[in-house]
């Protein structure tokens, strides 16, 4: 069992880990964004006489 088989393999998993959050943050970041748009339009539909 050689080191840098087992750090490459870490680094890997780790690098894998991090585009998935990364990823994750940027779905969730337009999800709240586009929520907050329509929610601000629903609300300006409702006010506007």
């Amino acid at each position: 069992m050689n080191i840098n088989g087992l750090k490459l393999k870490t680094f890997v998993e780790l690098l894998i880990v991090l585009l998935m959050s990364y990823f994750v943050s940027i779905v969730y970041n337009q999800f709240i964004v586009t929520r907050l748009y329509c929610v601000g339009e629903v609300k300006n539909f409702y006010l506007s006489p």
